[in-house]
């Protein structure tokens, strides 16, 4: 991700938590003004009013909680359904590193769970290939990135956004953090992820499967020359269409 959009975000952030703190000293104050309204008031039994108007403050208070809730489950299907793509688009690059279909180099990697793996296998391949061999730089720009970027994609997918020791009634969801139960080292070290952060992580995810299918195309063109190149080889010597009218030679005579 470039400084300036970097910067973009970060200032978007701080906008919307700027506008959330409005929002939320905006609420306060109307409430404090209402009880002073009521206090003051002439209107025949105030505690029953007092009693709709925290009614109504609970109903308010747990609808804000059920849409943020819904909102950061949105954000981490849509963060994981990107990843997702992301993936799909290395598996097109094995394929062409291999030579081989796009279902057979799946077969291969999603059978492989240790994403590092999955760089790795890359990485080593690059250099085996003549044809693709100078592309390596490009991909190894990235490889730093998918690791940074693997790590946020494991918490979304097995961090949680409750603790069960707390009531839900105090509890508002806002963030995505790791289950009370894991205590290792790293796991305390982790803030927790909130919506605006997902989305912040979906952006970049896109940017770099981006880059990623740029590199998919440029392996492509090169892969589509050589054959071209082949072909004119092949009809030099065995004349125009040689290799079609191997192919059609070879097929079962009905």
């Amino acid at each position: 991700m470039s400084y300036t959009r970097r910067l973009k975000l970060t200032f978007a952030f701080w906008l919307i938590k700027l506008e959330q703190k409005k929002f939320d000293a905006w609420v306060k104050a109307f409430r404090i003004l209402r009880n002073v309204v009521l206090d003051n008031s002439e209107v025949d039994d105030k505690p029953a009013h007092m009693t709709r108007f925290q009614a109504e403050d609970a109903f308010a208070g747990e609808a804000t909680t059920k849409a943020i809730e819904q909102n950061l489950f949105m954000e981490v299907g849509r963060a994981l359904s990107t990843w997702a793509y992301l993936e799909e688009i290395m598996v097109c690059i094995v394929s062409l590193l291999l030579t081989n279909s796009v279902n057979k180099a799946g077969v291969v990697m999603y059978s492989i769970i240790n994403f590092g793996i999955w760089l790795s296998i890359i990485s080593e391949l690059f250099p085996h290939d003549e044809l693709y061999a100078h592309l390596k730089p490009n991909w190894d720009k990235l490889t730093s990135r998918l690791r940074a970027l693997k790590d946020v994609r494991d918490r979304l997918a097995h961090h949680s956004a409750f603790k069960s020791e707390i009531p839900a009634k105090f509890f508002k969801l806002t963030t995505i953090a790791p289950s009370p139960y894991d205590v290792r080292a790293k796991s305390m070290r982790y803030k927790p992820i909130s919506p605006l952060e997902i989305g912040q992580f979906i952006i970049t995810v896109t940017d770099v499967a981006k880059e990623l299918a740029a590199l998919v195309n440029e392996m492509e063109k090169i892969k589509f020359a050589h054959i071209e190149m082949l072909d004119a080889e092949i009809a030099k010597i065995s004349g125009p269409n040689a290799y079609n009218k191997a192919v059609e030679a070879m097929k079962p005579k009905p």
